[in-house]
């Protein structure tokens, strides 16, 4: 406390999956590289939001080809955020196709969000 230390500190422990989060890749694979080694000009930058709602599995289509993605963050909104709290929320999300997910690297995108708990199931 102030009156008997002279100043006040909190401390909290979460779990690493509360709230907005990046999955590093050591999250998945051994022996890999720890977030704690990504710059952090990856998590900030120009974005573009791609509006998906609807889609269960998101693909690619013709009218994102003209986008400039290289070096952008893209953010993919399904809607699934509206289902937050409800018992659904984690079983029955959109996903990325494997080939949305290729061609978000053919495009040189830099970083992706998306209001799903994940990317895939």
């Amino acid at each position: 406390t102030v009156e008997s230390d002279g100043f006040r500190n909190y401390l909290i422990n979460t779990g690493m999956h509360i709230g907005t989060h990046v999955d590093g890749v050591a999250h998945f694979m051994p022996n890999s590289g720890f977030i704690s080694s990504v710059s952090l000009d990856t998590f900030y930058g120009e974005a573009l939001l791609l509006d998906v709602q609807g889609a269960e599995v998101v693909t690619p289509h013709t009218w994102m080809e003209k986008l400039d993605l290289e070096g952008k963050i893209v953010l993919i909104h399904t809607g699934h955020d509206k289902k937050w709290g409800s018992s659904s929320y984690f079983d029955t999300h959109p996903v990325l196709s494997v080939e949305f997910a290729q061609w978000l690297i053919n495009k040189g995108v830099k970083l992706v969000g998306i209001d799903t708990p994940s990317p895939d199931k």
